[in-house]
């Protein structure tokens, strides 16, 4: 009886130390992460911003958001050319976001990292909110989304 307390203690301690590793590694690796898709974010939403240019978001863009866009380009033009009426860029301010890591079956490891940042333009805010996916250890655009109440100037009533 002894023995078999002794074997199953010890299977215990292996399954928490395991754990414990695993919780080290993904919080170490998290924080790598983190810092590098957030460092993608502070670069290249401004290049898009500054001359709103889809080529830019196109160079940028994962194939997901590549697909998307094609499906209906003359939608992701007229998203511009309203996201152009803000004007010139004022302030870019704080990013703030994080990475995830998720693990299915069906699609392997996916690590995703979703961020919100406030520019102010010559017309208006605007709220930008980006979701970025890591594909072959390169950040790419997964969304890319821009809000404004100037948006909704001339549409009330």
């Amino acid at each position: 009886m002894k023995t078999i307390l002794s074997i199953i203690g010890s299977l215990f301690l292996v399954l928490i130390v395991v754990v414990a590793s695993f919780i080290g590694y993904a919080a170490y690796q998290g924080t790598g992460l983190d810092k590098a898709s957030k460092i993608y974010v502070e670069n290249n939403v401004p290049l898009i911003i500054s001359t709103w240019s889809k080529d830019e978001l196109l160079n940028h863009s994962s194939p997901q958001l590549l697909r998307k866009i094609n499906e209906d380009p003359e939608r992701f033009s007229q998203l511009f050319e309203l996201y152009s009426k803000l004007g010139k860029i004022r302030s870019f301010g704080n990013v703030e976001g994080d990475s995830n890591i998720s693990y299915s079956s069906e699609n392997g490891k996916v690590t995703t990292a979703g961020y919100m940042v406030t520019a102010i333009f010559e017309n208006g805010d605007a709220q930008i909110s980006v979701k970025l996916i890591q594909l072959s250890d390169q950040w790419q655009f997964l969304s890319f989304y821009v809000d404004s109440p100037l948006f909704l100037q001339g549409k009330e009533g």
